[in-house]
């Protein structure tokens, strides 16, 4: 039932930061930060879906990336402390930073082959 739960908080808490993100681009603050930004191509309907897509993506890993560590310390306030599970923490924030740098490299990507089909620089 507490899997259940927290996937629903990580699928809900994607689903607000995509709503956030949209909100965002579609306010008149957002669009003059993205124009004075050199990020016109977010402005595109193709753009804000894909600021949508990876800002949800992005906030799933995020999230659930942070209930598993808090789960993390209640085990080892339960089970005590080992290098083993030290290791694993440190592995599973690894594999999280990289998932991130991941995503992001990919959004980055993405912008580019919006921004370079719109003939924006």
């Amino acid at each position: 039932m507490k899997a259940l739960r927290r996937m629903i908080f990580v699928f809900v808490a994607s689903l607000v930061a995509a709503k956030l993100v949209d909100l965002f681009l579609s306010s008149d603050f957002g669009k003059r930060a993205l124009r004075s930004a050199g990020h016109e191509s977010l402005l595109t309907e193709k753009g804000t879906e894909a600021a949508k897509r990876y800002s949800k993506t992005a906030t799933g890993l995020l999230v659930g990336t942070a209930l598993a560590l808090r789960s993390y310390g209640r085990d080892k306030n339960r089970r005590g402390s080992s290098t083993a599970t030290t290791a694993e923490n440190a592995a599973e924030l690894v594999m999280a930073a990289g998932a991130l740098a991941k995503i992001v490299s990919d959004f980055l990507h993405e912008e580019e082959e919006i921004r370079s089909s719109r003939g924006v620089a």
